[in-house]
């Protein structure tokens, strides 16, 4: 039976990254974009460093605690509230036992928490790569381009260089 599969977005920013961007940064950002997958009636999403913590209530871990940065919840009841938005990616025939064996693997090696980079390894991009395992479809480019819009800007570069190059927080 096919499953539907979504996109839980959040806007980290609370619309704050909307109303000043264009000032702060010379290009206009519609949001500071969180994104989680649902299917199976759980919300997956990725984080790292100081972002995520095994203990968060209602939170459970993908794979090894000690390693993983895959997490999941019932849908919507994340620490951010409810998703500004919910987008169908599509449907899938794959069965949850493969599922659970996919974000395994990824839990333990291309989505480990000590992996995790805020502009070139987020939660955005394993959003895009789980959606693409499940539909063979991406999530939107404006949410997963983020963090290069931003960097293609001087302030960017400026916030780039304060953080020493390093941004897996």
């Amino acid at each position: 039976m096919a499953q539907q599969v979504q996109l839980y977005i959040y806007d980290l920013s609370k619309g704050m990254v909307r109303a000043i961007s264009q000032s702060l940064l010379g290009v206009q950002l519609d949001g500071l974009w969180h994104t989680g997958v649902v299917i199976f009636g759980r919300e997956y999403f990725f984080g790292g460093g100081a972002s995520i913590s095994a203990t968060m209530d209602g939170v459970s871990v993908v794979g090894n605690p000690a390693l993983s940065g895959i997490r999941w919840c019932a849908p919507g009841t994340t620490i951010l509230g409810q998703p500004q938005q919910m987008l169908a990616l599509g449907e899938t025939e794959i069965p949850e036992s493969v599922v659970a064996d996919f974000l395994s693997e990824l839990s333990s090696s291309t989505f480990r928490a000590d992996t995790y980079s805020l502009f070139e390894h987020n939660c955005n991009h394993f959003s895009n790569e789980f959606s693409q395992f499940l539909t063979g479809n991406s999530i939107p480019d404006n949410i997963v381009n983020l963090p290069q819009a931003v960097l293609n800007t001087p302030i960017g570069n400026m916030i780039r260089a304060m953080m020493g190059g390093s941004d897996g927080i």
